[in-house]
């Protein structure tokens, strides 16, 4: 979990970091650290609730032009 910890928190952008946090999340689910578990989920949903940005604000962009 140490990894999983230190890996999310070298991802460039926050949208790069959920992946990494819902990865995170899983094995301390399973290992019964619910406290952290939802400190790592409540992390994942402030970086949602925030607009996106670098590729990510482009990839969005992106989409927003095929529709």
């Amino acid at each position: 979990m140490r990894a999983q910890h230190l890996y999310a928190a070298l991802q460039d952008t926050a949208w790069d970091r959920v992946p990494a946090r819902l990865t995170r999340a899983r094995p301390e689910r399973g290992a019964g650290q619910l406290a952290r578990a939802d400190r790592t989920l409540a992390a994942l949903r402030e970086i949602l609730a925030a607009p996106p940005t670098g590729y990510a604000a482009r990839r969005v962009e992106d989409l927003r032009d095929l529709g």
